[in-house]
């Protein structure tokens, strides 16, 4: 039987259920299905759909994701690696079991001992592992960045380091970058095509024009929240076409 770390929450670390509703991003599918790059930057303000891509990839990829949802609680060194670990172990049962006890203790060695164990381990699999850090952003820990920095710079072949993130992160990926290590996803990327664009509103209004789709399309500039905002509007008068301010909007 698996030995659990305490203060796990077990929802935390599986890869969130399939939403309805949502768009498929076929092309971003296909281009991280292709990438062999170690690092995947899912990097851009709020409303983008960086966890809904990434929640699509896991679901159609055959690879193993080790998931984890972040916020603040993980700011906490050691409770960030305990749900890496966890993340980990939920999709390889028995993975690295040597380093349990270590991650057990209140503070555990975590340069000396476990990301170098962990970083050996991963070498050892013999199927692709994509590693989840979704929500990065809410994590503010200098020591966190400083640990992740290890990970992202010795990951082995054959695992995938996935972050989805609002900021840029704090740790230095730009060597690897140039290496042509990290696939970027920013907000040219995650905004919406016009195709995009009319597939969202038509599937909450299947009344909406081809003009009313280009319109909307512009004013948003494809940000996938907001196409959605204005998709829940019923009509779009002539005093809403009128301004760029969505507050101005009444859903």
């Amino acid at each position: 039987m698996e030995r659990e770390l305490p203060g796990i929450i077990e929802a935390k670390v599986s890869v969130p259920p399939p939403r309805t509703g949502m768009v498929p991003r076929t092309r971003l599918l296909d281009d991280l299905s292709d990438t062999q790059a170690s690092i995947v930057l899912v990097q851009a303000p709020a409303g983008f759909g960086k966890s809904t891509v990434l929640e699509q990839w896991a679901h159609r990829e055959g690879r193993r994701f080790a998931w984890i949802s972040l916020d603040p609680s993980e700011s906490d060194s050691t409770v960030f690696w305990r749900y890496v670990y966890a993340a980990i172990r939920a999709c390889i049962p028995g993975f690295a079991s040597h380093l349990y006890d270590e991650l057990a203790k209140p503070e555990p060695d975590l340069m000396g001992l476990v990301v170098p164990g962990l970083l050996n381990e991963l070498a050892t699999i013999d199927e692709p592992l994509v590693v989840v850090l979704d929500d990065y952003h809410r994590v503010r820990s200098a020591e966190v960045d400083r640990t992740v920095q290890l990970l992202v710079r010795h990951v082995p072949m054959g695992t995938t380091i996935a972050i989805g993130t609002r900021s840029k992160p704090r740790f230095e990926v730009a060597w690897l970058r140039s290496r042509g290590l990290v696939h970027d996803l920013g907000t040219s990327e995650l905004s919406l095509t016009i195709d995009d664009t009319a597939t969202v509103l038509r599937s909450l209004n299947p009344d909406r024009t081809d003009e009313e789709v280009r319109w909307i399309h512009t004013r948003t500039e494809g940000w996938p929240a907001g196409v959605y905002l204005f998709g829940l509007v019923k009509t779009l008068d002539k005093s809403a076409r009128t301004t760029s301010n969505l507050s101005l909007i009444h859903i």
